[in-house]
């Protein structure tokens, strides 16, 4: 919507007495819940947002994907999950210490759209913030990671917890879901325990070992 569209809806919902609440799905998930809840009882702990698309690796996919989303990757995809660094990690303007490219994963490329006119943008990007309140928070975002695991798996070292957002293969039970522990149980699947609110919204997040590590891998 406009400015103007957005006014005259607040203006029409004024007069009948409509209150209106606008923000990010992701703010009041479960899983982003469980998962805050989670890293909070283990010391030390870091948390990365992972955010996965299913576009084909080529050209021709990306290129579309380009210029459909000319605002760019941050403000398309990985905005939900900055929405989510600003809610919960103390992630401002004034407030960042430092920002923290992972180069080794991350991946910028120039490609023709179907009009021809090329776009520059990442195709995958990962980084971390650190906040000058002592906070530290990592993002992933992968274009082509895709819903069934593929490129979207991996293991997480002792102390880091993770949350993944695999797209629409975790949604309505299916694949493997659950609650992460550290004493090595593995959770049952989705069950009253597990949100998959929303049609793109992960929730298959695999437990823990005994040594912390959690071990990703979506079906």
């Amino acid at each position: 919507p406009t400015v103007k569209e957005l006014e005259e809806m607040r203006d029409v919902a004024a007069e009948k007495g409509v209150e209106v609440l606008m923000g990010y799905n992701k703010n009041v998930c479960k899983y982003v819940r469980k998962t805050r809840e989670f890293a909070a009882t283990v010391p030390g702990s870091h948390v990365t947002f992972v955010s996965n698309n299913a576009y084909e690796n080529t050209p021709e996919s990306l290129g579309e994907c380009f210029e459909r989303n000319a605002e760019g990757m941050l403000k398309n995809m990985a905005i939900h999950e900055l929405a989510l660094l600003v809610s919960f990690y103390d992630v401002t303007v004034e407030n960042i210490e430092s920002v923290t490219a992972d180069k080794e994963f991350s991946s910028m490329q120039t490609l023709p759209g179907p009009s021809g006119k090329e776009f520059t943008d990442f195709d995958k990007i990962k980084f971390t913030i650190k906040t000058k309140t002592g906070k530290e928070v990592s993002v992933a975002a992968n274009r082509c990671g895709g819903t069934d695991g593929e490129g979207a798996s991996g293991e997480v070292s002792h102390g880091h917890a993770l949350l993944l957002h695999a797209g629409s293969g975790l949604c309505h039970g299916e694949g493997e879901s659950g609650e992460t522990h550290r004493d090595g149980r593995r959770g049952g699947g989705c069950g009253d325990d597990c949100d998959c609110g929303g049609d793109s919204e992960g929730c298959g997040v695999f437990d823990a070992g005994a040594d912390g590590a959690v071990e990703v891998s979506v079906l």
